[in-house]
């Protein structure tokens, strides 16, 4: 399908509030985003993204409405996390203030929109915040609970905020697996690929003996799917323990084809759409 009928498709169905539907739209936003990284035209994408899921949400609100379908609260959660990560300055502010209410009253913040405020309450932290949610990850007790609070301090956009979740990963206070899935978050929902990749590369010794055989043979592999460039599926396959065992081999060449994929992908297909939101502001 030619970027033009998608987006128009994508305009005929702004009055859908199915789950399904939007769902699928988030993703295939979220995988523009992504390969848009640094890339001037991303703006013009994050406008576009954020006029359609608006509409969405402007629908349903903040609050939940009596006799809704239950699958409205889920929906709800994630368009205010997609609205927030596209920078809806609305949302981004609201999810600040449910935040600050929350660290005085837990009991404030819906358990249904939790997961989004912490996210976006960390993707826009300042020191102070991201101390909260530090202390408020170390004080939990519930498993579920505390992996939304070291979530939320991985999703920091600010590097100095990045680059100590990182540091956390080296100590003893989480467990392997939530250790592992820190750097990942980095990554991914904080946006810092470089950085957990320098860090995983500074590291790798001390993480490998602390994390255990699955991060040896598999986190390098894993992080370079964040990068969307032929350079970095180079320079995974020049990292010795990438080709440390089969295991870690095959983890290897899958996530060089997703990096080349994805390279092969801006190259012949971002322009087109690039040009088609030029020609189609978002409102």
């Amino acid at each position: 399908m030619a970027p033009a009928d998608y987006f128009a498709l994508l305009e005929a169905a702004r009055g859908d509030n199915t789950r399904a539907l939007c769902q699928t739209v988030i993703r295939a936003f979220d995988r523009l985003d992504h390969l848009e990284r640094h890339r001037p035209q991303r703006a013009a994408l994050r406008a576009f993204a954020r006029h359609f899921l608006r509409s969405v949400f402007d629908r349903l609100g903040w609050q939940a409405a009596a006799g809704e379908p239950p699958e409205h609260n889920l929906l709800r959660a994630e368009l205010i996390a997609s609205l927030g990560n596209f920078g809806d300055s609305d949302i981004l502010a609201e999810a600040s203030r449910r935040f600050a209410r929350f660290r005085e009253d837990p009991a404030s913040l819906e358990p249904e929109l939790r997961g989004a405020v912490l996210h976006l309450a960390g993707r826009s932290s300042d020191r102070d915040a991201w101390s909260a949610l530090l202390a408020l990850g170390r004080q939990a007790t519930v498993a579920e609970e505390r992996v939304r609070f070291y979530f939320a301090l991985a999703s920091a956009l600010d590097p100095v905020l990045a680059r100590d979740t990182l540091a956390i990963a080296l100590g003893d206070e989480l467990p392997a697996n939530l250790a592992t899935s820190l750097i990942y978050w980095v990554a991914s929902a904080g946006e810092h690929p470089d950085l957990a990749w320098e860090f995983v590369q500074a590291h790798f010794d001390p993480l490998a003996a602390r994390l255990g055989p699955s991060f040896r043979d598999f986190v390098a592999a894993s992080l370079m799917t964040n990068f969307t460039d032929r350079a970095h599926a180079a320079e995974l396959a020049q990292f010795p323990p990438a080709q440390a065992s089969s295991g870690a081999r095959i983890a290897t060449e899958r996530a060089e084809e997703v990096v080349v994929d994805a390279a092969d992908f801006s190259e012949r297909t971002l322009p087109v759409i690039e040009n088609w939101l030029a020609a189609h502001p978002a409102p």
